[in-house]
């Protein structure tokens, strides 16, 4: 059974509310969960072995979207050319409007970035500080599940309010917090079955 461990000694955890579960962010396909695009005060200070939580909104009733431990973290100058040159990684690059891919910006030699379409709808005006300047980073985990903020089946609930958080990010340090977080998720994943990580439910269409 895969389960949910502590990777380093004293690992953070972050947690957020995923506004829109619409594939991009986070990105849980392949057999890999990429986070590219939005969240940047989380990409650019995570480290590796820390680990994502990211939670429906308060409507949907705050509810664990994913959670993922950070086992790799790639500089987004390096991100397109790793998704190009890898197999892993290669259907991130998006082909159209509708694609899910989180490699939308392609470095260039000149130092800029050209922006592909994708289903992010992010744009170079509202987006580009964000994603690659404020964020610069690529957090990469194989070892996660995906449950999809509509995915009524593997509906958990978080135990107590430490982690939950409104706008912006929680940042949690406090070990036994978290100790107490992976013993509750690693029951809750035995009581529904799930043995190994990877994606049970789907995002919005």
């Amino acid at each position: 059974m895969e389960r949910l461990t502590k990777e380093i000694e004293q690992p953070s955890l972050y947690s957020y509310i995923v506004a829109y579960d619409y594939g991009n962010a986070p990105n849980p396909d392949f057999n890999i969960c990429t986070l590219a695009i939005c969240k940047p005060v989380i990409r650019r200070c995570a480290k590796v072995g820390d680990i994502i939580l990211g939670l429906s909104p308060k409507r949907m009733g705050n509810h664990i979207v994913y959670c993922m431990a950070i086992d790799e973290i790639v500089e987004w100058q390096n991100y397109y050319q790793r998704c190009k040159n890898s197999t892993d990684l290669n259907h991130r690059i998006p082909i159209d409007n509708n694609h899910n891919g989180d490699c939308i910006w392609i470095y260039q030699e000149n130092g800029d970035y050209g922006l592909l379409p994708s289903k992010s709808g992010h744009t170079r005006e509202d987006d580009e500080y964000r994603d690659l300047h404020s964020g610069k980073r690529v957090l990469i985990g194989r070892k996660y599940w995906y449950f999809g903020s509509n995915h009524p089946c593997h509906y958990i609930q978080l135990p107590n309010s430490h982690l939950l958080t409104g706008r912006g990010h929680r940042k949690i340090r406090e070990q036994q917090i978290i100790d107490e977080f992976i013993l509750f998720f690693n029951e809750e994943l035995k009581q529904r079955k799930i043995y190994s990580s990877g994606k049970y439910g789907n995002y919005f269409e």
